[in-house]
């Protein structure tokens, strides 16, 4: 059988790796001393997205951009693009970490924020708790302090009731002249208001019998206020006063008298507008 392969002479092939493509590449030719620009045929360069071998003398085309003046020998395209993707992920990926430790962040402040307020709910549960128990304290003792006044009251009211008793008992048996100077009955002011600050006299009116001693003993029993031996009351703020007159021969004709020392007010007119003075300063009452 015969061989009809047609055999072809090449003769010598030499390849010459010239490293990284250049722009403008140029050498000086060994046997005329000329410089030559552009890569002979069968260069080899290497660029970023492949390597090439020059099919022609004096190449100056950039090989990833020329297809006819270069050969692909190695390309690199699919790798650069799969390290541009893997570069691309990995960006993506630093953005959504970086995100979620944003999130994670503001889900913390948020948790912060929310316990920050639970427990400024609790502590002020925790204070209105405390301020009703106050008030009702407060309640209580002044409940307890007017069932006290009122328990005092009633038992002077009593004595004076058995003075009068024993005094009608003794007129009706004609011998009243032994007691003549003992007070059977007082009579003073039983409640008064006055600005906080003001003077009032609690001294008695009258005594009974016209003549009865005189003689009184002027008690603070609750309140903030100073009483002198004339029966004159000096408050200081504003509150109730109670003060026991007690005769000192008759204990039990003692009266007891309320006084309401009140904080000025504001004179208002009609319209409930504000008097004032010359001066544009309010009037007080």
């Amino acid at each position: 059988m015969a061989d009809n392969t047609n055999i072809i002479t090449l003769g010598s092939v030499a390849f010459t790796d010239k490293g990284d493509w250049q722009s403008g590449y140029s050498f000086v030719d060994a046997d005329s001393g000329e410089t030559v620009k552009g890569y002979d045929e069968n260069d080899i360069v290497h660029t970023s997205k492949g390597v090439y071998a020059s099919l022609k003398d004096g190449n100056t085309a950039n090989p990833d951009e020329d297809s006819a003046g270069w050969r692909v020998w190695l390309d690199l395209k699919p790798s650069v693009s799969a390290q541009t993707a893997e570069t691309a992920r990995q960006t993506a990926e630093t953005t959504r970490a970086k995100a979620e430790e944003a999130r994670a962040s503001a889900e913390k402040a948020r948790a912060d924020a929310e316990n920050a307020r639970a427990q400024n709910e609790t502590s002020r549960g925790s204070h209105e708790t405390e301020r009703e128990q106050a008030e009702k304290e407060r309640k209580a003792g002044e409940k307890s302090r007017a069932a006290d006044f009122q328990t005092l009251y009633d038992g002077i009211q009593a004595k004076s009731a058995e003075l009068d008793r024993l005094i009608a008992a003794i007129q009706q048996q004609g011998s009243i002249a032994p007691m003549a100077s003992v007070p059977a009955r007082i009579c003073t002011v039983e409640e008064v208001t006055v600005l906080a600050g003001a003077t009032v006299s609690v001294a008695p009116m009258d005594v009974q019998p016209s003549t009865a001693n005189r003689s009184m003993v002027y008690q603070i029993y609750s309140g903030n206020a100073l009483v002198d031996a004339d029966g004159t009351v000096k408050t200081s703020e504003a509150g109730d006063i109670i003060v026991k007159v007690i005769p000192t021969l008759a204990s039990g004709a003692a009266r007891v008298v309320t006084i309401h020392a009140k904080e000025a007010e504001a004179l208002t007119d009609g319209d409930g507008s504000t008097i004032t003075d010359e001066n544009d300063g309010e009037i007080g009452c």
